[in-house]
């Protein structure tokens, strides 16, 4: 497909698109974006700025007493009034013992493990959302049959659970489950604006909202138009600190709406050449960037669109300046480059891609090519890649975008960058409403499979810095496989893994039933290193963030022995010597003495009982140093402990039994 026919010749008036142009509010590039490892810190922070903006919506009130006296409450009300926002800020806003906020959600089909949440899903002092606002008929029916269950368990670990359910009539037929449904109301419009203006930093007063305009525009929207309304007006504050209110509600309000009208009349009516329509482009999908990388840009897009060369002497030629006064574009200060117009850089890019489709092969292959150019930095390449990921998922097949992940991944020629590169489309991809569970299903398929090392770290970066924190359960599993490779990136997979589940008191119960499996009914050898790090005594022991240890539980010590009699049958002595001696080690630190060594104890084939209280033994008369948190009287007490279980093992009728 050859996009010559638009850039190398003149075209008469053009039609925009009847689509509405998306305003994107956050355009930080990638790389400036702070990697946030802790899924629990960006939760809370998440939940702290939203209640910086939220208005309360009539039913708040009487949601928040259901669930203070049921610890569960089901929301509904109608499409764009803010019912998710109102279930996370009634989750915020319990007082008390408070435990971690997080998400249920049904996982990915294909995905290991139950599809559904379940009791499962519940931890001590859980604050859970379950969002069905989405869910179709035969969904929600499939949950709503498990939620007596799921209440079930919110009441014996003291937590709490808020369900939005779909939009009209997406009551639960169970007559169970009537009495816990809220309606939540609208929140008025103007206080939700003043609100994310106040919270943005944009000065305003009461009187100032009164305009007309403001108010039509105001009542005909969505909440989350709200929110980008205000963000516009930050926008205009940020260019114009000197205007007024007035002016900056002007600008905000003249971005807020479809602006590819616009566009089309500039293309038609002005910039009838193909260099001039190349430099908007290339401009619109990189802004910000520095002048000379627009201009670097924009000549490759002539290139790609097969656009004879420009035979004009360099001297003779218009300066870029000039050029960018006619796209109506400024460099800054700093040679960066930006519309003069509010928000006019995605009325561009939706115009080309909505009304230009000949155009959208050839910048599919300049996107690649502008990747190694020199005068693009790391921030304009984010830029690049997350605008045309966000034009290919609205109207191309998902695996055009999930190819060029993996060229970029994979192929020598994009070495230096391609990683990033990847990196920035598979999140967009992840993050898409439409084709965010069909991107994690590929990944889930990627992580299973063979993989070069540079997709497997792609992977194991997206699971952790994004998939993790809104998609936890689907990451744990994707990390997993990918600790399983035979390969370079395991470690670092397992790495990754093990900090989620350290987070996480039911991802790490979960981990741990999935390293069972693995060890006991399927042969993944590479469980055993993923176990020994897994077992930590001081987390089994910890109760920072439960009212009772993981050791307390009886089927967590049967599948801890389980786990140990893998490991102590299949590797030689040589291999787990260590990692049992720092096992001994946690009984003096943690004062379990008892319970861990019967858990070793009931682990070990009758054979090496004799070998392991050697070990023990060894271990006990290590001259003392700092590193050894303990004297050789309490870890000989501890070796003497060991040997009492082997021996009392050894009388037992049955030697298979789980310990108690």
């Amino acid at each position: 497909m050859s996009g010559g026919s638009f850039f190398s010749r003149p075209t008469g008036p053009v039609q925009a698109g009847g689509q509405q142009t998306n305003v994107f509010i956050n355009n930080q590039p990638a790389a400036d974006r702070p990697r946030q490892r802790d899924p629990r810190r960006f939760a809370e922070n998440e939940l702290t700025g939203l209640d910086r903006r939220f208005v309360p919506p009539p039913g708040l009130g009487a949601a928040r007493e259901l669930l203070r006296r049921n610890r569960a409450v089901l929301l509904t009300g109608a499409r764009g009034n803010g019912t998710r926002s109102a279930a996370k800020i009634l989750l915020h806003e319990l007082v008390g013992p408070r435990g971690r906020f997080h998400e249920l959600s049904a996982a990915v089909e294909d995905d290991d493990g139950d599809p559904l949440p379940g009791p499962g899903d519940v931890s001590d002092l859980d604050r859970m959302l379950l969002d069905l606002s989405a869910a179709d008929d035969a969904l929600f029916r499939r949950v709503e049959q498990r939620l007596n269950a799921i209440l079930s368990a919110v009441e014996d670990h003291r937590a709490y659970l808020v369900v939005v359910l779909p939009g009209y009539p997406g009551r639960p037929r169970s007559g169970e489950l009537l009495h816990l449904v809220s309606e939540i109301g609208r929140p008025r419009e103007r206080p939700v604006l003043r609100r994310h203006l106040r919270a943005n930093g944009v000065p305003v007063a009461e009187a100032a909202l009164d305009s007309p305009q403001l108010t039509i525009a105001l009542t005909r929207s969505r909440m989350e138009e709200i929110a980008k309304l205000a963000a516009l007006f930050q926008q205009a504050r940020e260019r114009e600190p000197e205007a007024d209110f007035a002016r900056w509600q002007s600008s905000a309000l003249g971005a807020w709406g479809d602006r590819t009208p616009e566009v089309a009349e500039q293309v038609a009516n002005e910039l009838t050449t193909a260099p001039q329509r190349a430099l908007l482009l290339a401009t619109a999908m990189l802004h910000g960037a520095r002048a000379d990388a627009v201009h670097c840009a924009a000549g490759a897009l002539l290139q790609a669109t097969d656009h004879p060369g420009d035979d004009t002497q360099l001297l003779e030629r218009t300066g870029l300046d000039n050029r960018l006064a006619d796209i109506k574009a400024v460099p800054d200060s700093d040679r960066r480059v930006r519309f003069s117009a509010l928000a006019y850089e995605p009325a561009v890019r939706t115009y080309f891609w909505n009304n230009h489709p000949p155009v959208r092969e050839p910048v599919t292959r300049w996107v690649s090519i502008c990747l190694n150019f020199p005068a693009l930095d790391g921030d304009d390449r984010d830029r690049l890649v997350r605008h045309y990921a966000e034009l290919a998922l609205r109207t191309e097949p998902l695996d055009t975008l999930l190819d060029l992940v993996e060229q970029w991944a994979t192929q020598p020629q994009y070495e230096q960058v391609g990683a990033q590169a990847a990196t920035v489309g598979l999140e967009t991809a992840v993050l898409d409403a439409q084709h965010g569970m069909r991107t994690r299903r590929k990944i889930y398929h990627w992580a299973r499979g063979d993989l070069p090392v540079r997709l497997a770290r792609v992977l194991i970066t997206v699971c952790t810095d994004t998939l993790a924190i809104h998609h936890p359960d689907q990451a744990m599993v994707r990390l997993h496989h990918l600790a399983r490779h035979r390969s370079p990136t395991a470690a670092l997979a397992r790495e990754a893994l093990l900090g989620l589940a350290s987070q996480d008191n039911r991802l790490y119960r979960r981990l741990l039933d999935r390293v069972t499996i693995g060890l006991t009914e399927r042969p993944y050898h590479r469980d055993d290193q993923l176990f020994l790090q897994l077992a930590d005594p001081a987390r089994l022991t910890d109760t920072e963030h439960r009212t009772q240890p993981f050791l307390k539980d009886a089927s967590v010590r049967a599948q801890l022995t389980e786990c140990w009699r893998a490991v102590l049958s299949r590797w030689p002595p040589a291999e787990w010597t260590a990692p049992v001696q720092r096992w001994l080690a946690g009984c003096t630190a943690t004062g379990q003495t008892d319970l861990l060594t019967r858990i070793i104890a009931r682990a070990a084939p009758e054979t090496l009982a004799g070998r392991l209280y050697v070990l023990a033994l060894d271990w006990a008369d290590q001259p003392d140093a700092a590193a050894l948190p303990s004297t050789r009287a309490t870890r000989l007490a501890v070796a003497d402990a060991l040997w009492q279980e082997l021996d009392r093992r050894a009388t037992a009728p049955s030697t298979t039994a789980a310990p108690a």
